[in-house]
């Protein structure tokens, strides 16, 4: 049994809060927020062993270790990606410590990588990517909030193409905006799944 009670989330989502976990600082807990009407970790975890099972290129995902018993109920353990300061890909660009370029180079590869392994990237907030090394890691976002069509957008790899870049063009436009310095209403550039 691992004890977050006491202590802070990480990153807090619309179904799940993050924790680090207090026993190994190279790993995360997710665990979903009470009263939630689906179980996004399960899903989750389902879809991460249908990515390795079809051996689909993962490098750009925190690997997934499965299941952990907290005081909070079931989380799910992945990599911690990232530093202390939990910076995002939207936090470096407000921070203007993302050159115009590199931005663009992300982004650009960001979009490629998708496009290559059909992985379905629904919740394309650019706080679901985080910069390490030069490298991107996508570390949420991969399961829509609800089950209704879950299966179709991260089994049927023509559907899962064309969810992600419908979801991918707002979070460019945003992208673009903030690089040019323009005033956005909502940074939280997802095409998040409500229906």
């Amino acid at each position: 049994m691992i004890y977050l009670q006491n202590h802070k989330p990480i990153g807090s989502g619309q179904t799940r809060d993050c924790y680090l976990h207090p026993h190994d600082p190279t790993k995360c807990i997710k665990i979903m927020k009470a009263n939630q009407p689906s179980d996004v970790n399960a899903r989750e975890w389902d879809y991460y062993q249908y990515l390795i099972k079809k051996h689909v290129d993962t490098s750009h995902l925190p690997q997934c270790y499965g299941f952990i018993d907290t005081d909070l109920g079931a989380g799910l353990i992945f990599d911690f990606v990232g530093n202390s300061k939990h910076e995002t890909f939207l936090s470096l660009l407000e921070k203007g410590k993302l050159s115009r370029e590199k931005a663009s180079q992300i982004f650009n590869d960001l979009q490629q990588y998708l496009k290559e392994t059909n992985i379905c990237f629904i919740d394309t907030n650019l706080n679901n990517v985080i910069i390490q090394s030069n490298r991107f890691f996508i570390i949420d976002g991969i399961v829509p909030p609800k089950e209704k069509r879950a299966w179709l957008y991260q089994k049927v790899p023509l559907i899962s193409r064309w969810r992600t870049q419908k979801s991918l063009k707002p979070a460019k436009r945003k992208l673009e905006k903030l690089l040019n310095g323009e005033p956005i209403e909502n940074v939280e550039c997802g095409d998040i799944e409500t229906a």
